[in-house]
């Protein structure tokens, strides 16, 4: 459902962390690839994946393409599908994006619209997508809205769509709270930024989740320092 619509951006990109300070490298997964096929004639739609990531990663990177868009009217009275792939705008086909972990996640939440005002809307939803407590993927489309698209004989009006394509998502290291930089590595930079937030709140200083940036944070540092 993502991509027939606005910039489906998305859902997930990222780089390999390089340790500063340290030899060690955060080493991504193998990717996983998830397949989706889904039609709606006006209905939220649901999606999960059948398989999930490793949720504790510090970053996942991902990609999508879409490999085909359908539209269903009614042509003399008789429900046909139409093939309007080649309507979409070639940079809503594909693309990837990334962030950081751990999961759960929002990778893309927004509402599109296709095609974007002042014309109006042939195909309109909001679209959420992310990755659950448990790694499992996850896309919702609500309010969505059908309207009439021209397929070069008037404009009729589009009575279910259909949308197909692939998402490939990679879980890159492992996240740990002490990681308060947010590099990949536990080492002096941590060990700094939690110095730096002393006695305050802040939540990527507060290692423990305690509510305050003392010596248990910096033992914390001290304890996973690599």
């Amino acid at each position: 459902m993502v991509s027939a619509t606005r910039r489906l951006g998305g859902l997930v990109a990222a780089s390999v962390a390089a340790a500063l300070m340290s030899t060690a490298v955060a080493c991504p997964d193998d990717p996983v690839t998830w397949t989706f096929d889904e039609s709606t004639s006006g209905e939220d739609v649901f999606w999960t994946s059948p398989t999930a990531v490793r949720p504790d990663a510090a970053e996942f990177f991902g990609e999508y393409e879409l490999t085909g868009v359908w539209v269903t009217v009614l042509v003399w009275g008789v429900p046909v599908e139409f093939e309007v792939t080649d309507l979409v705008p070639p940079e809503y086909l594909s693309g990837a994006d990334s962030t950081a972990g751990p999961a759960p996640l929002v990778l893309f939440d927004e509402s599109v619209v296709y095609p974007e005002p002042p014309e109006e809307p042939a195909i309109a939803a909001h679209i959420l997508i992310g990755l659950d407590a448990g790694g499992y993927g996850y896309m919702e489309a609500t309010d969505i809205v059908l309207g009439e698209i021209d397929l070069g004989f008037g404009s009729v009006q589009v009575k279910t769509l259909r949308m197909a394509g692939k998402i490939t998502v990679t879980a890159i290291g492992t996240y740990k709270p002490s990681d308060v930089t947010g590099d990949g590595v536990v080492d002096v930079l941590d060990l700094l930024a939690v110095l730096a937030a002393w006695g305050t709140s802040d939540p990527d200083a507060d290692v423990n989740d305690d509510g305050i940036v003392d010596v248990l944070d910096l033992l914390q540092v001290l304890a996973d320092w690599e």
